[in-house]
């Protein structure tokens, strides 16, 4: 490969490398912690399961009056509901208010089971860039720079396999069949900082291999989940209803889905997710094959009916997919963070002495 090539794209890697270390590392730091919201129920709250599946036979005012006794949770009314995540399989539904408090109430008794500060979504906020509005500008340019990053990475790993081959082939070629080097070079000791380097650059080489595919899954599917809200064909527009308050029942949220063909819902067991916005109006029915149908909370009228594929690439960029979340993707995460800070030194110690020397020439 012509050298001047080679060189572009190594200094390209190390430049944006330079550039991305404070938002990556904080992207990392936050994406360990929820990784591991579910096994840590100071992140998120534990699901609780209530005392039937599949069976959401509670009313909404009984579910809204139960919460209203709930200190934590300061509700007065729907106007203080952000959202109600019904989950037909764990026979609950999740209740969140604008300050991230949450709780879950079982959706046959109307019995309140837990109530909670709920961590996650205040974290993911921090992690997409969304807390301070840079979501769009900063974190979507660094998400994009770090797929450059995992690409020009990708070369490099097989670039320097490919020379470390040729090195050894090399070698085996001048040594005598005594396994002897033809060699009287003497050798000195090299010094500490000479030997760290060199530690550096070997486990860089080697993490690098170890991260590079599940870095490319992060970092592709966490740029197209960074623009959810502006590109439909990830996320659905979310719709807007007439009311802010909700009227429709679970029975005739599902009655209405299920004459939609596009959904093909004949009974409870097929829905994934239902989510309730009173605040816009609207009621989302989510199926394990993707479909989302939006419909007025109040009137039932059915307002968008699309494939939504937000929550699919969620599972991709956690590692989900391929249940490889918790012994492949998290470890991953970790030592990249290890890896990285191994290339920044290997940069400074490359760098840094150049310049000293042209600056006394």
């Amino acid at each position: 490969m012509n050298k001047s090539i080679w060189r572009f794209i190594e200094q390209t890697h190390k430049w944006i490398a330079i550039v991305l270390t404070l938002p990556v590392i904080f992207v990392f730091v936050t994406g360990i912690i929820l990784q591991v919201r579910k096994p840590v129920d100071l992140i998120q709250p534990n699901l609780h399961y209530g005392v039937a599946r599949y069976q959401p036979t509670a009313s909404l005012n009984s579910i809204l009056e139960s919460i209203k006794a709930e200190p934590l949770m300061k509700v007065s009314g729907w106007q203080d509901v952000m959202i109600m995540d019904l989950r037909p399989k764990a026979g609950v539904i999740k209740i969140r208010t604008a300050e991230e408090m949450e709780a879950q109430v079982d959706v046959k008794t109307a019995k309140v089971l837990n109530v909670q500060q709920r961590w996650n979504d205040i974290i993911t906020l921090l992690h997409d860039g969304s807390t301070w509005g840079m979501r769009t500008s900063v974190f979507l340019i660094a998400g994009i720079l770090t797929v450059l990053l995992g690409f020009t990475g990708v070369f490099l790993i097989y670039q320097t396999a490919r020379n470390k081959i040729s090195a050894a082939l090399r070698h085996s070629r001048n040594t005598d069949p005594m396994g002897v080097a033809n060699t009287t070079t003497l050798r000195t000791k090299p010094s500490l900082r000479w030997r760290f380097m060199s530690f550096c650059r070997k486990y860089h080489f080697y993490l690098s291999i170890f991260i590079i595919f599940p870095w490319l899954v992060v970092s592709v599917s966490g740029v197209l989940l960074q623009v959810r809200y502006e590109v439909p064909w990830v996320m659905p527009e979310r719709q807007q209803g007439v009311s802010k308050i909700p009227t429709l029942e679970f029975s005739e949220i599902l009655e209405t889905a299920k004459k939609l063909k596009g959904l093909n819902l004949n009974d409870w067991n097929q829905v994934w997710r239902i989510y309730i916005y009173p605040n816009d109006g609207i009621v989302s029915v989510r199926t394990k094959d993707l479909w989302e149908a939006q419909f007025d909370s109040s009137t039932g009228e059915l307002l968008d009916l699309s494939v939504r594929r937000t929550d699919l690439l969620e599972d991709i960029h956690e590692g989900k997919w391929m249940l490889a979340n918790w012994w492949y993707f998290l470890p991953a995460h970790i030592l990249a963070i290890i890896a990285w800070f191994f290339g920044v030194y290997i940069w400074i110690e490359s760098y840094w002495p150049r310049r000293r020397m042209a600056k006394k020439a």
